[in-house]
């Protein structure tokens, strides 16, 4: 493992007023640069938006950045920090290399879930889950109805934890 630097990404969740969690899928393919590349897990369910940072870039940064690239610009526009609820910072390792996670949540009003216009790199339709839809879900490899990965997959379950301990689910 690479302890010279730890790296760092963030993953927002939104969350809609029926208490419904926002998660986009990981299309086949993406575009990027004009050109198409097959995606790496395809089909996987992953936080409303999310990524790693750029070098030198700061939180607030790079969950602005990673906001107007995964939801689009007119989506970009409605996001303010301040609607955002910091619940987990956990430290994994990927590709040998050690990375720092931001989990953030955020309600969401359906008028601001229309001006959502997903990239390239996922399929163009949000998935809703909600706390009973827990046990559809698998890790990438599965054949289950929704797949994540297993960080955000227990992150989600943490953040459902939160909601329904503040009544929002």
């Amino acid at each position: 493992m690479n302890t010279e630097e730890v790296k760092k990404s963030v993953g927002v969740y939104f969350i809609t007023p029926d208490g419904s969690v926002l998660l986009p899928v990981r299309a086949e393919t993406e575009i990027k640069d004009g050109v198409e590349k097959k995606q790496f897990n395809p089909g996987t369910h992953q936080p409303t938006f999310n990524g790693k940072f750029k070098k030198g870039e700061s939180l607030d940064d790079a969950i602005k950045r990673e906001c107007e690239e995964e939801l689009g610009k007119s989506f970009f526009k409605v996001l303010s920090l301040s609607m955002l609820n910091n619940f987990s910072e956990k430290k994994y390792e990927y590709k040998k290399e050690e990375y720092k996670s931001y989990g953030f949540w955020g309600r969401i009003s359906e008028e601001d879930v229309k001006k959502i216009k997903l990239h390239s790199g996922a399929l163009p339709n949000l998935v809703r889950v909600k706390h009973e839809d827990l046990k559809k879900i698998g890790n990438k490899d599965s054949k289950r109805e929704i797949r994540m990965f297993n960080d955000q997959y227990e992150e989600l379950k943490e953040l459902f934890k939160i909601l329904k301990r503040k009544k929002i689910v």
